[in-house]
């Protein structure tokens, strides 16, 4: 267990560290503070959804540069 733990800590920060704007870490925080708040990691994820779609339809958020799909397959 405490090596699976420590496998998804390290991932978790790897995502953190692709994170580059601001509308970015509002997201990432606000699905992680939802989630820690309601204890249901769904709520959190609905709320981040909304909140990305929000900033899309604002023009505030970028259109990702590289999917990860397309990254995968590159590597």
């Amino acid at each position: 267990l405490a090596g699976f733990l420590l496998y998804v800590g390290i991932e978790h920060a790897s995502l953190v560290s692709d994170l580059q704007a601001q509308d970015e870490f509002l997201v990432a925080g606000a699905v992680a503070a939802v989630s820690v708040a309601t204890g249901n990691i769904s709520v959190g994820v609905l709320v981040g959804l909304a909140l990305y779609w929000l900033f899309r339809l604002l023009g505030r958020g970028a259109a990702p540069a590289v999917s990860a799909t397309s990254r995968a397959v590159e590597i």
